[in-house]
């Protein structure tokens, strides 16, 4: 999403649990709308969503977001160990990810610590196309 107040990011959440099809309606909405799209993953980069998001931001034209795909290294799946284990290897865990984003968005990690919690304004999309549900404190 834009820029939050006091120097904090404003971030939205959508499950895309499924690739085909996929919604590029939705994909190029809000890469006109966000500096950045992120797309996270628990498999190799190659494929998935990440190639998919890319497919459709390359067919546009004008400004939109890039794009952060945040996936497991390749070689990953010959390593044994639980989920929570696995995410961190990878940087998929909650603080890898909001690192990887920070970065991408070239805002220090100083700059976030300092401004304080991060807005809890998630926005969903429903896997069914419903239309967005927004978290209490969202804007609109």
């Amino acid at each position: 999403g834009g820029g939050g107040g006091g120097g904090g990011v404003s971030a939205g959440v959508t499950s895309m649990p499924f690739l085909k099809p996929l919604d590029t309606s939705y994909v190029t909405d809000v890469a006109r709308r966000t500096a950045l799209i992120c797309t996270v993953e628990e498999h190799g980069p190659i494929g998935g969503l990440g190639d998919a998001v890319a497919s459709c931001l390359a067919r546009m034209q004008g400004n939109h977001a890039t794009l952060l795909p945040l996936n497991l290294p390749e070689g990953s799946t010959k390593v044994a160990g639980d989920q929570h284990w696995l995410r961190m290897q990878g940087g998929l865990d909650c603080d890898g990810i909001v690192a990887a984003v920070i970065n991408a968005l070239g805002t220090t990690s100083a700059a976030h610590r300092s401004s304080g919690p991060m807005k809890k304004g998630l926005q969903f999309k429903d896997i069914n196309g419903l239309p967005r549900r927004r978290a209490e404190g969202d804007r609109a």
